[in-house]
């Protein structure tokens, strides 16, 4: 079992501040002096030994999730059959749930715990002690949503994102993979006809005057045929730190709004299509640290990120 030794009293569990749990609050405590901050969960080695040959075949490692153990007390109060039944509501839930530790800011467990045991020396006074295995072998950062609005942004659009994670995918290695979600706009610019000219005896003629507090967008709309952004029926990404690999969405409905989990391979449509077929099946992704992307058509875009971080 990894385990972490926690300094500070302040948690919070499924949204639940350990300031308000119980009577009057609860705090951790510690039975020994030594701090482990764990780098990331165990590991074993995936091998077969090799006949005649001292060092065996390796294959990959199995990774362990971070497991600790939480004892918490209550402040100034004994333990009651009223409490432990709050108590129960809050750590024996069948699923992972949000946990934070103010020993680890800006780092995010989801965790579920497998025992509980309340610990006394007669009577309700004592501790809990709750054992807590994290849904992986490391934490993650917090939530991260890039909102870039292309509507009246000259085109094509630059941007960076500085993707912080030091957790490799199993997969495809030092890559991760967001979800993401965009939608094709009506674009407010409008474009002039260059093919217009302008003949200065017109500007000059005493019979084209003009109110100089008269709406110029009016005026200049005589002089020129001022032409409507059509509407884009495609999309691309570019990451230009990932060697210009192109995320592309071609055939798509003016307006569509397409949602994209990039780690589970999965497309959604706000029109009920099947849009796999429309798709160049490069996943997006980023690469870790700087990211240069590029964005080609009229859209509101959102990028959501929550990293992997080893502690």
């Amino acid at each position: 079992m990894t385990k972490i030794s926690f300094t500070s009293e302040y948690f919070i569990i499924d949204g639940k501040n350990s300031s308000d749990i119980g009577v009057d609050g609860c705090y951790l405590i510690r039975t020994d002096s030594e701090i482990s901050y764990p780098f990331m969960g165990s590991k074993n080695i995936v091998s077969d030994k090799v006949r005649y040959k001292d060092i065996p075949y390796f294959y990959t490692v199995e990774k362990q999730p971070i497991e600790f153990d939480l004892k918490i007390s209550l402040l100034d109060k004994e333990f009651n059959n009223d409490v432990l039944f709050d108590l129960g509501n809050i750590f024996a839930q069948d699923k992972f749930v949000e946990f934070r530790s103010a020993d680890f800011w800006g780092k995010v467990f989801y965790v579920i715990c497998t025992e509980i045991e309340l610990i006394t020396f007669g009577s309700f006074k004592g501790w809990l002690n709750i054992h807590i295995i994290n849904c992986a072998p490391f934490c993650f950062s917090e939530k991260f949503v890039h909102t870039i609005d292309l509507t009246n942004e000259t085109l094509p659009y630059t941007f960076e994102i500085d993707a912080k994670f030091n957790v490799q995918n199993v997969k495809y290695g030092n890559y991760y993979f967001p979800e993401l979600e965009f939608e094709l706009v009506n674009s407010s610019i409008a474009v002039f006809d260059d093919t217009e000219t302008i003949d200065d005896t017109y500007l000059l003629d005493d019979t084209h005057t003009f109110d100089t507090n008269y709406d110029f967008s009016v005026f200049f709309s005589y002089l020129f045929d001022l032409e409507p952004i059509p509407n884009s029926t495609s999309f691309t990404l570019t990451n230009m730190s990932d060697g210009g690999r192109a995320f592309v969405f071609t055939g798509l409905q003016e307006l569509e709004n397409i949602s994209v989990n990039n780690e589970l391979k999965q497309i959604t449509s706000n029109t009920g299509l099947y849009r796999l077929n429309n798709f160049n099946k490069l996943w997006f992704r980023l690469v870790r640290g700087r990211n240069l992307l590029q964005i080609y058509e009229r859209c509101i875009l959102q990028i959501k990120c929550q990293y992997p971080l080893y502690l």
